[in-house]
């Protein structure tokens, strides 16, 4: 029998690597509709932990470019090193003409500035979730 009071089942769970945290709640809002669970970590060196210590728990990861100890280059290397099929998308305030190549170049998926358009992000997520 289905209970009304149980959560939604999550089915797919993203890393968020985002030191601001209204950034993350916002994201949280832009998916609090979807079976997405959504997995904070505040900096670089928490996200490479989390990778390291459950390697198979993320679907995609959402990297901030500009980290407060390692950049988002060098998490999304270590991810693509360890977990090369992983999707990662960049997200960046700070938008510079030659950045979106780069981050492609990088091993990004998908490139967005903040602030971006969420039905546009929202949609990309769920592509690659599904």
């Amino acid at each position: 029998m289905n209970n009304p009071m149980e959560r939604k089942k999550k089915s797919h769970n993203i890393l968020v690597v985002e030191d601001n945290d209204t950034s993350f709640l916002l994201l949280k809002e832009l998916m609090s509709d979807t079976s997405v669970e959504l997995t904070h970590a505040v900096n670089g060196n928490s996200a490479l932990n989390m990778l390291r210590c459950n390697p198979l728990k993320y679907d995609m990861a959402i990297v901030d470019i500009q980290l407060p100890d390692i950049d988002g280059f060098e998490v999304t290397r270590f991810i693509k090193s360890t977990h090369p099929a992983l999707p990662v998308i960049a997200v960046t305030a700070s938008y510079q003409p030659y950045m979106q190549q780069e981050c492609l170049s990088d091993g990004f998926n998908e490139f967005f500035t903040k602030p971006y358009n969420t039905s546009e992000l929202k949609e990309t997520l769920m592509q690659y979730l599904n």
